[in-house]
């Protein structure tokens, strides 16, 4: 039934198919959000094509599809990376609670991604040499507290000074 309809909208909506894909305004300028959206939507048409088109549009449609889904992967991992730390350490740790009240005591409540005490221990979680150097550091929320919990699968909250 869906099928039926969809082939009755195309036959409908031929002459103005052109523009089903063309994005709202240029991609370079759209937001995160809206061009995950928009390429949900492209993707979602190609897949379609792709599965139940024959020929030419078929081939086209299952070779664009790989990039509409590469790009799409791209902007989730973006939009992670521009998360506040906040948000990062609860897109990490679940629950994150334990995890936002070590990072506030660390971070002397100010959840700087740039805390330091005096250049030892750096970032979000405070990491030390040893910890830098074993599980990794970036000047990014996202990867610090994803750094952070891998540090906390291994030890626990036992390395931090600071305790929930």
């Amino acid at each position: 039934m869906i099928l039926i309809a969809y082939i009755v909208s195309l036959i409908v909506v031929v002459p103005a198919a052109a523009h089903w894909l063309r994005p709202p305004k240029p991609i370079d300028r759209m937001t995160l959000g809206a061009r995950a959206r928009w390429l949900e939507h492209v993707r979602a048409h190609y897949a379609f094509v792709a599965h139940y088109g024959r020929g030419r549009p078929r081939r086209s449609h299952r070779h664009a599809l790989g990039w509409v889904r590469r790009e799409l992967a791209a902007v989730q991992r973006r939009s992670l990376f521009a998360l506040d730390p906040r948000s990062a350490i609860c897109a990490v740790f679940h629950p994150c609670g334990e995890a936002l009240s070590v990072a506030a005591c660390e971070t002397g409540n100010t959840f700087s991604i740039w805390a330091s005490n005096g250049g030892t221990y750096l970032g979000l979680f405070q990491f030390g040499p040893y910890a830098r150097a074993k599980y990794g550091f970036a000047w990014n929320a996202y990867l610090q507290a994803k750094y952070a919990h891998d540090y906390y699968v291994d030890a626990g909250w036992g390395p931090w000074s600071c305790r929930p």
